[in-house]
């Protein structure tokens, strides 16, 4: 198994605390966690914007869609 790690943005905003990690090659279970669906507007650097985007259906489209960028 390979692990390559990357630096995580949202709406071309760096995440400071987040990391993006790609495997390769993995045999058995792959655990994913830290993936939230805050609003395209947040900003954590001068902590404004966010909130979560709408129910939770929408919520879990935005955090595939997150994990596929």
């Amino acid at each position: 198994m390979e692990l390559v790690t990357h630096k995580k943005f949202k709406n071309g905003r760096l995440m400071p605390w987040g990391k993006g990690t790609v495997v390769s090659g993995a045999r058995g279970f792959v655990y994913l966690c830290g993936n939230t669906a805050t609003a395209e507007n947040y900003d954590p650097t001068g902590k404004r914007g966010g909130g979560f985007t709408g129910d939770a259906a929408a919520q879990w489209r935005a955090i595939l869609a997150n994990i596929k960028s």
